[in-house]
């Protein structure tokens, strides 16, 4: 999940600076949650997925799908 939702972040061209901003969180939480220093309670991540415009489903699907800002796509294998 933390793959996938650094990958929205950056598929949205945000910062972990911005998207804190975003979420009136600071750096460090979007820092620490990217590098599992921390875990997200659900709330947050629903939080996390009405910015970046995805879905709860895509980031605990174990698909691969590619991410573009606001849209998730199937890739074939």
């Amino acid at each position: 999940m933390v793959s996938r939702l650094r990958d929205a972040r950056l598929a949205c061209g945000l910062t972990q600076d911005q998207l804190a901003e975003k979420l009136g969180k600071t750096q460090s939480f979007i820092a620490k949650y990217e590098t599992r220093e921390r875990s997200l309670e659900f709330f947050e991540v629903l939080e996390l997925c009405q910015v970046l415009k995805i879905t709860v489903s895509h980031l605990v699907s174990e698909a691969r799908q590619a991410v573009i800002c606001g849209s998730v796509k199937g890739v074939s294998q």
